[in-house]
């Protein structure tokens, strides 16, 4: 700290003595309100950078147009960045900015934008969007920024939205317009509107606040470049979460493991708020899914994948352990420092959120890893399961319905169909009943031939299945459904089986015993 206002006294003096030698020798110009002058006087000197400086010190107060006026480099922050650029241009270093169409309209193109969307809005019976200040702010810092690289990511590298986070505006939903080359609100507008997901954030119900940001930058290939920015209501409503302390060396533990204990808490909470919305159930934190949850957060530092890093679906974690379950789910997320961030993240991709607002999920366990050093430093895991009585054995589970197993083997089997032209397979309940006595029997004997000496098609007849045509596949030993998968896959009469578009039914039968040779057995039935 004594350092930090040794340096700070060192440049006010240098300052001070460049305000005595050229204060008389101002550098003048026509307009009124030129870039930097924040005096007033018409002319940039280095009194303006004296003002500039103690307003970064907290020692003097700028109006509003005064602010704008500092922000030299455009960079939509006050810092000594524009002092210095201020001082250059003084003494000759620099060139003064033409501010003639940098300035010509910003809060007016900003109205025209907002009248236009909100007419729209109001067409369409929607809500209209409320300009917000904080928000405009990033949204005029992100269309500075796609002057230098137009997309969605920052030129640090970052997504659009940790534009957001920097401001500590707080949100459970957001979007981001961007466009590039249109020199009017109606043309820009226009170009959001004729454009599919402009148009969905343009007139989402789930948003009620907009930032808009314009800049005209003459030296680029578009030279006009706009954002929106889209919020929800929840910016009202938020939880702050200091994630490090004031120290400069940012030495807070955050694998003390009460650091992962009140994000998993938060989180939950989060969830549920969500869940609530909907008119689901709540989730209960479940701490042996949090002890799992935790090696997979720990896992994905290696290997950011659903995958495991030997190469087994998340899931079988969930074997191995013993876990109780007919339906689960994870959600993975790196980079985000605190509960609300990730949760919002989440929340903001289909598949992520199908999984939060899965109605029947009871159980939640939340892993959290801090790794510093990694690419992404902060590690987040999910998981979700269904409630299942204490009573049942986890061979009962799989043997009455190990839904996770048959929807990922039916996913599989209907995207390879859907490459050939053929139309998915719809899962049948009397067929799958009958697939998993099939599976169950294939552990006694691995075979088309039942155990009674029957053929396997009198399964269906003995569950009152009827059909025209009818087939089975079988297969014994592979412990995951993309395991299973693949080698019917990579043998002709089971593919093609899977594949005829004789058949829009499919049943899937799964059993796993540990004491028999080949432990897992797999059954898939096939119908008109």
């Amino acid at each position: 700290m004594k350092r930090y206002k040794k340096r700070l006294v060192d440049l006010i003096n240098i300052i001070l003595i460049i305000t005595l030698v050229f204060s008389v020798f101002p550098v003048c110009a026509s307009a009124s309100e030129k870039k930097g002058d924040v005096n007033h006087n018409g002319m940039l000197d280095s009194r303006d950078a004296l003002l500039i400086q103690r307003y970064c010190i907290g020692l003097t107060k700028l109006t509003d147009e005064e602010i704008k006026l500092a922000d030299y480099n455009g960079d939509s922050k006050i810092s000594s960045k524009d002092v210095l650029c201020v001082l250059r241009c003084v003494i000759g270093l620099d060139k003064e900015e033409d501010t003639d169409e940098v300035y010509i309209s910003d809060i007016q193109v900003v109205n025209q934008v907002m009248d236009l969307v909100n007419n729209e809005r109001k067409s369409a019976g929607l809500s209209p969007l409320s300009l917000d200040a904080k928000l405009c702010k990033v949204a005029q810092l992100r269309s500075s920024e796609l002057a230098q690289k137009f997309s969605h990511e920052r030129p640090n590298g970052t997504q659009w939205y940790t534009a957001i986070d920097e401001a500590d505006i707080y949100y459970h939903f957001a979007g981001e317009n961007i466009a590039g080359g249109y020199s009017t609100a109606e043309k820009v507008f226009n170009g959001w509107m004729n454009s599919e997901a402009h148009r969905k954030n343009i007139m989402s119900a789930d948003f009620d606040k907009i930032g808009i940001g314009y800049t005209y930058d003459a030296n680029t290939d578009f030279k006009h470049y706009w954002d929106q920015l889209f919020i929800d209501g929840e910016a009202d409503i938020h939880y702050e979460y200091d994630l490090y302390s004031d120290n400069d060396d940012k030495t807070v533990d955050l694998n003390d493991g009460e650091t992962e204990k009140n994000f998993a808490n938060d989180v939950v909470r989060y969830v549920n708020i969500e869940r609530e919305r909907e008119g689901l159930e709540p989730v209960e934190l479940d701490s042996e899914l949090c002890r799992l949850s935790h090696i997979r957060a720990n896992e994905t530092i290696e290997y950011f994948s659903h995958d495991r890093p030997n190469g087994d679906p998340w899931y079988m974690l969930l074997r191995e352990e013993n876990i109780k379950y007919h339906i689960a789910g994870e959600n993975i997320a790196a980079g985000y420092p605190a509960a609300d961030r990730v949760v919002t993240a989440w929340m903001n991709s289909d598949g992520h959120r199908a999984n939060i607002m899965t109605p029947g999920f009871r159980k939640m366990g939340l892993g959290y890893v801090y790794a510093p050093g990694t690419v992404y430093e902060h590690y987040w895991d999910q998981i979700f399961t269904d409630q299942v009585d204490d009573s049942d054995t986890h061979e009962d589970i799989s043997d009455d319905s190990d839904l996770t197993f048959k929807n990922e083997l039916l996913r599989l089997v209907n995207e390879e169909r859907q490459k050939q032209g053929v139309a998915p397979l719809e899962l049948d309940d009397a067929l799958c009943r009958a697939a998993q006595i099939r599976s169950g029997e294939l552990v006694q004997k691995v075979s088309h031939e039942r155990p009674n000496g029957d053929s396997w098609n009198t399964c269906l007849s003995d569950e009152n299945i009827s059909y025209r045509v009818a087939a089975e596949n079988i297969a014994a030993g592979f412990a995951t459904p993309e395991k299973v998968f693949s080698a019917w896959l990579n043998s002709d009469g089971h593919r093609k089986t899977m594949l005829s578009p004789e058949f829009n039914k499919i049943g899937i039968g799964y059993t796993f015993s540990n004491d028999s040779e080949y432990k897992n057995y797999w059954d898939q039935l096939f119908t008109d």
